[in-house]
């Protein structure tokens, strides 16, 4: 993960979260509310994706440190 792409995953979701309150305080009329619901559930599928990626990483690299911990205590 780069740093860029952290950023890229803030900047979205605070886009994401900027959105939902605009809903949520009524700011939108029906035409403008309907093209930012499109655009929340877009965010949402690329923050989703980014997080399932991360979650990726983080169980190879748990795995690694499973194996490594293995290999450790049968060397003893």
């Amino acid at each position: 993960m780069t740093k860029k792409t952290t950023t890229d995953f803030q900047k979205q979701y605070e886009a994401l979260e900027k959105i939902t309150d605009d809903f949520e305080a009524g700011n939108y009329n029906l035409e403008t509310g309907l093209k930012k619901f499109e655009e929340g559930l877009a965010l949402a599928k690329q923050l989703k994706a980014y997080l399932e990626e991360v979650e990726h990483s983080i169980k190879t690299i748990k795995g690694k440190y499973r194996e490594l911990t293995s290999e450790t205590v049968s060397e003893r």
